[in-house]
């Protein structure tokens, strides 16, 4: 069964992905990746144990191996940005490292946790364009609304 997820942050080195994800609590979770050269396709699902459930929805981070450092790749997957807004800010309160995200997947990440985005500065660089620096840094408090600046590379 697929699961709904959103990219709500990038991990150390853009090794990884962080992900939020909406799921039942009774099955284990499997994904899948297609890393391309402009983008990193996400599929997540659920397979359900057998026996008895309860339907209890639960939202929760999920972190996901990239073989190549995430560089401005787009985001992209079958049931990407379903996961509710309100119920994700719950489980993040804090600013998520934004640094490797392409643009329109940095402003989404921070839409997710009700925090606005704004472009400080670019840089003229090789490759994709993403965020290379943001403001307040990872991991800073998270008032709803607050902005954070980033900086950006690419051509």
């Amino acid at each position: 069964m697929a699961v709904a997820w959103d990219a709500y942050a990038v991990g150390a080195h853009e090794a990884s992905l962080e992900l939020v994800v909406q799921r039942g609590t009774c099955g284990t979770i499997q994904t899948r990746l297609s890393e391309r050269r402009a983008s990193v396709q996400i599929e997540v699902t659920e397979q359900q144990r057998p026996g008895a459930c309860l339907a209890v929805a639960a939202i929760q981070p999920l972190v996901v191996p990239l073989a190549h450092a995430l560089a401005g790749r787009a985001i992209e997957g079958p049931s990407r940005r379903r996961v509710q807004t309100p119920l994700a800010r719950r489980r993040q309160d804090h600013v998520p490292r934004l640094i490797g995200f392409g643009p329109a997947d940095a402003m989404h990440a921070l839409a997710l946790v009700s925090l606005h985005g704004r472009v400080s500065g670019e840089r003229r660089a090789g490759g994709l364009r993403r965020v290379i620096a943001q403001r307040p840094a990872a991991g800073a408090g998270a008032p709803a609304g607050r902005i954070v600046q980033i900086t950006l590379a690419g051509p």
